[in-house]
C-alpha cells in the first residue's frame, strides 16, 4: 500500500502544481487584460482629446473665413481708393501744369501788350 500512496502522493503533488500554475497563468492572464484595457482608456482619452482639437481648430479656421470674407470688401475699398488717390493725384498735377501755362502766358500777352496792339492795329490797317 505504500508504494500506492507514493504515486497517490506523487499525483497530488503534481495535481497542486498545475493547479499552482494554472493560477499563476490566471493571474497573468488576468494582470495582462487589466493592463490592455488601461492602455485602451488611455488611448480612448487621447483621442477624445485630438477631437477637441481639431473641432477647437475647425472653430478657428471657420472664424478666420468669415472675418477674411468680412475683411474682403474693406481691401477691395482700399485697393480702389488707393487708385482714385493716385489718380487724383496725377489729374492735380496735371492741373497745376496747365494752370502754370496759363498764368505764363497770360503774363506774356500782359508783358507783350504794346507789341501785340500795334501788330494787330497794323494787320487791321490794311
Amino acid at each position: 500500500m505504500s508504494g500506492q500512496a507514493d504515486i497517490f502522493a506523487a499525483i497530488s503533488a503534481q495535481l497542486q502544481e498545475i493547479r499552482q500554475n494554472q493560477t499563476r497563468d490566471q493571474d497573468n492572464a488576468s494582470e495582462s487584460r487589466r493592463r490592455v484595457h488601461e492602455r485602451l482608456d488611455e488611448q480612448t482619452k487621447a483621442l477624445h482629446a485630438l477631437e477637441l482639437q481639431i473641432a477647437a481648430l475647425a472653430q478657428r479656421q471657420d472664424t478666420m473665413e468669415e472675418a477674411f470674407a468680412a475683411a474682403s470688401p474693406t481691401l477691395s475699398e482700399f485697393t480702389r481708393t488707393k487708385l482714385r488717390i493716385a489718380g487724383a493725384g496725377m489729374l492735380g498735377a496735371a492741373l497745376w501744369k496747365v494752370g502754370a501755362g496759363l498764368l505764363a502766358a497770360a503774363y506774356g500777352v500782359y508783358a507783350w501788350r504794346a507789341e501785340i496792339w500795334a501788330v494787330l492795329t497794323k494787320l487791321m490797317a490794311r
